[in-house]
């Protein structure tokens, strides 16, 4: 990311989980559809868990190798010396990304036919709604590496030994 946040550089990397998320979990509500064979038993269900565990897990390493990434961008601009303004200013850049999820996973909720529960609705409001949160959690994870830097770096430097 560049050295100031973005709406285009946190959208970017939203969309990067984004699509992560989905395309695992559309995987897994295809492989739910497995179900409908007689002959498989529950199998669907556990092949649809573990696309799902699967995206999250391969999400949730991206936000954390991202949001190392963020650090040394606002590493390099001082985290510690900006002003308060600043951290709102940023604060609004967030908050649009993260609500454009949401936003997707209420519209999908309020969208839905009626009746039995659908496993396709199910799956993008699952995928919108924890691609909010990685979104959010990029952002505090970056802003807290940053944070945390200075004071490991000055922990881990060693003293010379005596002679």
């Amino acid at each position: 990311m560049s050295a100031t946040l973005s709406v285009r550089s946190l959208t970017r990397e939203s969309l990067a989980v984004g699509s992560i998320l989905l395309g695992w979990y559309v995987l897994g509500g295809a492989l739910a559809l497995l179900n409908n064979a007689n002959f498989l038993g529950q199998l669907g269900e556990y092949a649809r868990a573990g696309a799902i565990l699967t995206g999250t897990a391969i999400a949730a390493l991206y936000v954390l190798v991202r949001s190392v990434s963020l650090a040394d961008s606002f590493s390099d601009r001082g985290a510690r010396e900006e002003s308060v303004s600043s951290v709102l200013r940023e604060g609004l850049v967030l908050a649009p990304v993260i609500l454009f999820w949401f936003l997707l996973a209420g519209a999908a909720t309020i969208l839905r036919p009626s009746g039995p529960p659908n496993i396709a609705v199910e799956t993008f409001v699952l995928a919108f709604t924890r691609t909010g949160v990685a979104t959010a959690s990029l952002y505090l994870l970056g802003r807290t590496i940053a944070l945390a830097r200075p004071a490991i770096d000055r922990g881990s430097r060693t003293v010379p030994a005596e002679d």
